[in-house]
C-alpha cells in the first residue's frame, strides 16, 4: 500500500513539473537581436580543443535595453565565461518589451 501510494506520488509529481517545463515556451527572438548576438560573440578568444561547441542561451532585455543573461547550457565552462562577459549588459539599440526571456541556440564552429 504504501509502495503505491508513493508511485502515485512520484508519478503526480513527474506530470506537474512536466506540464510546467511544456507551458513555458521561450518567445521568438528578433532576427535583429539574433544579429547583434552573432556579431558580439564572433571571434573567441579561446581555441577548441576538437569539434563544435554548443550552448543554449537564456536571455531577458531589461528596462534599459540591456541584454542579461539568465541562463547557459552548455559542457564548456570556457564557452560558458565568454558567452556570459560578451552578452551581459549590452545594449541592444533597438525599443523591445522589457522582462521577456528569450532562448537562443549558440554554436562555436572549428574553421
Amino acid at each position: 500500500m504504501k509502495i503505491s501510494k508513493m508511485l502515485l506520488v512520484l508519478v503526480l509529481l513527474i506530470s506537474g513539473l512536466t506540464n510546467e517545463l511544456t507551458a513555458s515556451e521561450p518567445n521568438p527572438v528578433d532576427p535583429q537581436i539574433t544579429d547583434l548576438i552573432s556579431r558580439l560573440l564572433e571571434k573567441p578568444a579561446f581555441t577548441f580543443a576538437e569539434g563544435d561547441i554548443q550552448a543554449r542561451v537564456q536571455i531577458v532585455i531589461n528596462d534599459k535595453q540591456e541584454i542579461v543573461v539568465l541562463n547557459i547550457e552548455t559542457n564548456d565552462l570556457r564557452a560558458e565565461q565568454y558567452i556570459k562577459n560578451r552578452l551581459n549588459y549590452q545594449k541592444i539599440g533597438k525599443d523591445i518589451a522589457p522582462g521577456k526571456s528569450y532562448v537562443l541556440p549558440v554554436r562555436f564552429t572549428v574553421r
